[in-house]
């Protein structure tokens, strides 16, 4: 699966606060992450990005710059399912941050865990 610059920050975040395996960290994580696939007026592709969930509902996280713009969006999990953006429910163009809901379908997603421990 592509690899964008935001979910490798997150690995390295992950890397560099416990002692896990790099192949241990994606495993535990993987889930959690998605691509984001953003279409314009017309339908046509615009761009594309990576996010991650942060509750079971479907609630997630991404870069302002991946949806600015976008008429529509698609997220595509892990496991190749695809899930269209319903809303978005806060977003800081200066501090580049989006957070938005998804029509889950009532399906629930394993969000990502952020490590409670300090950062040596």
């Amino acid at each position: 699966m592509k690899r964008t610059f935001f979910s490798i920050c997150i690995i390295l975040l992950c890397f560099s606060s416990c002692q896990k395996s790099l192949k241990q960290i994606i495993s535990e994580t993987e889930e959690a992450t998605f691509i984001i696939y953003t279409y314009d007026e017309f339908g046509s592709p615009a761009g594309s990005g990576s996010g991650f969930f942060i509750d079971a509902n479907g609630s997630g996280i991404s870069n302002y710059h991946v949806l600015d713009g976008a008429v529509k969006a698609i997220i595509k999990t892990a496991d190749e399912k695809e899930y269209e953006i319903a809303q978005v429910l806060f977003s800081d163009k200066d501090w580049d941050i989006v957070k938005f809901s998804i029509k889950s379908n009532g399906d629930t997603f394993k969000p990502l865990k952020f490590s409670k421990k300090k950062i040596e």
